[in-house]
């Protein structure tokens, strides 16, 4: 299974937003620099989890994007899903004739019913222990 650049550039952007909640809207050009991302590429990740209402976007000086909601009510699977619904298993839709058509569709269903029970708060404190960020937050 190969995730898309799509997916994976969406996932480290909302977690730079996460880490940044409640701090306002952070740019484009901030992220794509931390993470050494095309802006360009980056612009188009948004589109999608602006489109998934996931962010929100501020234009002008100072403008950028903002989760649309904390971190704890948005799921890894709206990630996913916000750049097409089969982003993950595109091959169980394409053959669901086949004799092993049943197997990925148990699989692909289980993924998704794993990545509902997990939320951008849940990923954003493992990156913070992968870094060895301490949190005190009561």
């Amino acid at each position: 299974m190969k995730v898309p650049a799509k997916v994976r550039y969406g996932l480290q952007a909302l977690v730079h937003l996460a880490l940044s909640h409640g701090a306002g809207p952070v740019s484009v050009k901030e992220i794509a620099e931390q993470y050494g991302i095309s802006e360009k590429f980056l612009e188009g990740v948004f589109s999608h989890l602006r489109a998934a209402g996931l962010v929100l976007s501020t234009k002008g000086k100072g403008g950028g994007y903002t989760l649309r909601r904390p971190p704890h009510r948005i799921t890894l699977r709206e990630v996913v899903t916000a750049f097409e619904p089969y982003v993950i298993f595109p091959l169980s839709h394409e053959a669901d004739e086949g004799p092993d058509a049943p197997i990925w569709a148990d699989l692909e269903k289980h993924i998704q019913v794993w990545m509902e029970g997990r939320s951008l708060e849940e990923l954003v404190g493992l990156v913070k222990r992968r870094r060895g960020i301490l949190d005190y937050t009561i």
